[in-house]
């Protein structure tokens, strides 16, 4: 499954990913005491102890019985990409095949730095300890993280690997007091410190704020995604 991790610069995480249904096992339970961020499934808050399960076929992953990250096995949206998707995935093609012109490492990694920075998508390229970040010109804000380990770092991927990877971004946000959303196709963190202000948002939400008197900057509210699952849950639980 390939996954597309954001990092904000006002300290938010973002990460696409897949979602799915399946019979589950147990997987993980978590310890009540640590559980003491927040956590929102589809736009419903919920409460712990927080318990990973997985399914049968191992394929999917869930959190207290809501899909987590699996894949999808109902019919695919009809997606309409736009030029600008389509031209920040030409640039990583063709940033990718000029990195493979390197015979180190380190000019491999030279040379993706060089592919993105000469075009005019790019706002900037800076390193981190194993890749890129990368900042477009279209939404300055987010970093675009390209992680390219070493090639003797690499382990061989293994869905195992996936879901322990997962996790430990789980409990490391919800054990530091921060907050965590998830749902179809988005993943946010947000640390301990902007947690407040994401709550009180979310209660506007709930009370039915119109979306353009809400103050999403700095809060998991960003993504659009969340914020649409949001209302959602609001106008559903309106409906009971």
């Amino acid at each position: 499954m390939m996954r597309v991790l954001c990092t904000s610069l006002l300290g938010l995480v973002i990460v696409c990913l897949a979602g799915g249904v399946a019979l589950s096992t147990e997987l993980e339970k978590a310890d009540p005491a640590s559980s003491s961020g927040l956590v929102y499934g589809y736009g419903v808050k919920l409460t712990p102890p927080y318990e990973f399960t997985k399914s049968e076929d191992s394929k999917t992953l869930y959190l207290n019985g809501v899909v987590y990250a699996g894949p999808d096995d109902k019919e695919p949206p009809d997606i309409q990409v736009t030029e600008e998707a389509r031209a920040q995935y030409d640039l990583s093609v063709r940033a990718g095949e000029e990195s493979n012109k390197g015979k180190t490492y380190d000019e491999r990694l030279a040379l993706l730095a060089a592919a993105y920075i000469s075009s005019p998508l790019i706002e900037s390229v800076r390193k981190h300890p194993s890749g890129l970040y990368v900042t477009w010109a279209s939404d300055p804000e987010e970093l675009y993280v390209i992680n390219m380990p070493p090639e003797d770092d690499r382990p061989e991927f293994t869905r195992e690997m996936f879901w322990e990877n997962l996790q430990n971004r789980f409990w490391r946000t919800v054990d530091s007091g921060g907050m965590l959303a998830f749902g179809k196709g988005y993943e946010v963190s947000v640390p301990a410190d902007l947690v407040a202000k994401t709550i009180e948002q979310i209660e506007l939400v709930q009370r039915g704020t119109p979306r353009e008197q809400l103050d999403t900057e700095g809060t998991a509210l960003k993504c659009h995604r969340f914020l649409e699952d949001l209302y959602g849950a609001s106008e559903s639980a309106g409906k009971e």
